[in-house]
């Protein structure tokens, strides 16, 4: 956000407000939206790991990744259908 607000010469609280009457939403709540559908996309039209995604969006590791997938869309990441092979084969990779 300190950024973000130098660059257009606001403090960092009119830029939230800017922000928040533009979107509706938070600058927090903003990004989070932009990584969950940027992950989802990865998911179903990719042929990456789930590991490679959640280390392409910015997350710690795959378990905090999933976590947030679960949180914001109301359902865990293998039950996006197209994925399924790709959550094995992240199983397989952890068992062998």
């Amino acid at each position: 956000m300190k950024h973000l607000s130098e660059f257009f010469n606001y403090s960092e609280r009119q830029m939230q407000r800017i922000i928040y009457s533009a979107t509706g939403m938070s600058f927090g709540e903003n990004i989070k939206k932009i990584r969950m559908q940027r992950a989802a996309d990865l998911l179903q039209n990719t042929e990456l790991k789930v590991s490679e995604i959640a280390d392409y969006l910015g997350y710690y590791d795959t378990s905090s990744f999933r976590h947030a997938f679960r949180n914001y869309y109301g359902s865990s990441i293998i039950q996006i259908g197209p994925i399924v092979r790709r959550f094995f084969d992240d199983i397989i990779y952890f068992m062998v």
